[in-house]
């Protein structure tokens, strides 16, 4: 958690995370809550990644099946 709001707070970043978490300092007009077209999912769990290095072929499959995984998470819904 700590590591994403020092990266939203300091850059020009969006950054996906539950609202309660960071309620305060949406209040406190720090980070700024923008409108989604889903709601109520699930908690989401993400991966950061360097946008100024190319991802290696062991994290493209990471990637990759984690899409799968969620893909078929969302169609057994």
């Amino acid at each position: 958690m700590s590591l994403g709001c020092s990266l939203a707070l300091n850059n020009d970043a969006v950054w996906f995370v539950p609202a309660g978490a960071v309620e305060q300092d949406i209040e406190l007009g720090l980070l700024t809550a923008l409108p989604m077209p889903f709601a109520d999912t699930d908690e989401s769990i993400g991966l950061m990644h360097r946008n100024d290095a190319a991802r290696t072929p062991v994290e493209e499959s990471l990637v990759d099946a984690l899409r799968e995984a969620g893909r078929a998470r969302a169609a057994a819904k």
